[in-house]
């Protein structure tokens, strides 16, 4: 007894050390244990065992907690590393697809005509969607002047927008002031990104921020807010981003009702070959439609044409972000009508025009 207590008193110091290590912690438990096990229970000997005790416990849990602030640390490390990593990727992956598929020109023409095929004759009320298309002008490798007109006539613009992607893949958008507008709205496209330019080279205030109206893109869906998609769109096979309202929904003044209060939602969805708009405006008071889709089915835009880079571009500059071009390729021939009067002929058109249901009434 007399050689184990020795022993016991050998290895106490390690109870006063915190690095030691489990194979030394469990090495040493029985010759200590010895010590409360052969003292007698004398008043002496009872603070001798809360010591022992307290030095057993003091090593026990300094080794435990140690160890698992390590494991705890080392963890989070890990997952932070990983978390940081996949951002990083995405970004990356947001950045470019934001250049390679957020611009050129989208139509959703057949969706009109599959409309009345459906039964939906009418806007609005009637279910069927308007005819409308989308032209998005590079700017500069993060910003885009979007021009959105009706019924295939480029001088029917009903919104111009200006959109510039933020490094955490959040899209600020902009209204352009009246009198650009205007001197824009005169124009073809093909000139569109050379006089915009110009004018926000020179007075960055043409641009108004629309309050809490900020998208943000992902390359992942929602399952709520996107489940409009069917499964002919396959993710895992497909380059595509998806993009919602940061702030839910937003109050603005309408461009073409001055005044007009609108409530918009906002949800969309690109591919190399079609674009969603799941785009909805309401009375802020009495929640009812404005513009939108009153079935819920977001407006879908087939892609006609890209615009091509080349250095032939008046604006090119010694700002190397600015995006030159040269023109139009277009990719979809079935629908080159709708870029304007250039593309098709009067005859063309009408026919076009009267397969879904003639123009459309002014509102």
């Amino acid at each position: 007894t007399r050689r184990l207590v020795l022993r016991a008193v050998e290895h106490m110091p390690m109870f006063l050390e915190s690095g030691h290590s489990l194979r030394e912690t469990r090495s040493s438990l029985p010759y200590v244990l010895v010590i409360l096990t052969t003292m007698k229970r004398t008043s002496t000997c009872t603070i001798m065992q809360q010591v022992v005790l307290g030095l057993m416990l003091r090593s026990t849990w300094s080794f435990v907690i140690s160890n698992d602030i390590h494991r705890s640390t080392t963890t989070t490390t890990l997952c932070d590393s990983v978390t940081s990593t996949a951002q990083t990727d995405e970004t990356a992956t947001i950045q470019r697809l934001f250049q390679t598929l957020f611009q050129g020109d989208f139509d959703n023409y057949n969706q009109v005509l599959q409309d009345r095929e459906d039964g939906y004759l009418t806007p609005r009320e009637g279910g069927q969607h308007e005819h409308i298309h989308c032209t998005l002008v590079p700017i500069t490798e993060t910003s885009r002047l979007a021009a959105f007109y009706f019924e295939g006539q480029p001088q029917r613009i009903f919104r111009f927008r200006y959109y510039e992607l933020q490094p955490d893949c959040c899209m600020k958008l902009y209204t352009v002031a009246p009198h650009i507008f205007q001197k824009l709205q005169a124009e073809v496209g093909g000139r569109w990104k050379s006089i915009f330019h110009r004018a926000l080279q020179n007075d960055r205030s043409i641009l108004t921020e629309l309050p809490k109206c900020d998208i943000a893109w992902s390359v992942a869906r929602d399952a709520v807010q996107h489940a409009y998609l069917d499964d002919d769109h396959d993710d895992a096979d497909t380059e595509c981003m998806h993009a919602i309202m940061v702030h839910g929904q937003a109050i603005v003044e309408s461009q073409m009702m001055p005044g007009q209060k609108i409530k918009i939602l906002d949800q969309l969805s690109l591919y190399d070959d079609v674009f969603y708009i799941n785009d909805r405006g309401f009375n802020p008071e009495t929640n009812e439609y404005i513009y939108g889709n009153q079935r819920s089915v977001p407006y879908r835009l087939e892609r006609v044409a890209k615009w091509k880079g080349g250095d032939a571009d008046e604006d090119n500059d010694a700002d190397d972000s600015v995006v030159t071009m040269v023109g139009r390729d277009v990719v979809n021939e079935s629908l080159a009508w709708t870029l304007g009067d250039a593309h098709r002929t009067p005859e063309e058109y009408k026919s076009k025009i009267d397969e879904i249901g003639g123009p459309m009434k002014r509102r």
